[in-house]
């Protein structure tokens, strides 16, 4: 899947979950739980949120290796 620009606010994550069925009602509940993990927008549900992904993995390890991490809410990162 290709990596996908964080706009600040749950663009992606919206998508994705309205495309598997989810209504507009519950988007608002998943959204207020993913707030209580730290989930902001759909780069930190991806820090933040979910246990392991490639966005966390990405920032981390360019954190051990003395670079900066990509910004995911920057375009040309």
């Amino acid at each position: 899947m290709p990596k996908a620009r964080c706009h600040g606010d749950y663009r992606n994550a919206r998508e994705v979950l309205l495309a598997r069925g989810f209504s507009e009602d519950e988007l608002f509940d998943v959204f207020h739980v993913l707030m209580a993990s730290g989930g902001f927008c759909d780069c930190e549900i991806l820090y933040n949120a979910a246990e392991a992904s490639r966005l966390k993995s990405e920032y981390w390890r360019a954190r051990a290796e003395n670079r900066e991490p990509r910004d995911p809410h920057r375009e040309n990162n």
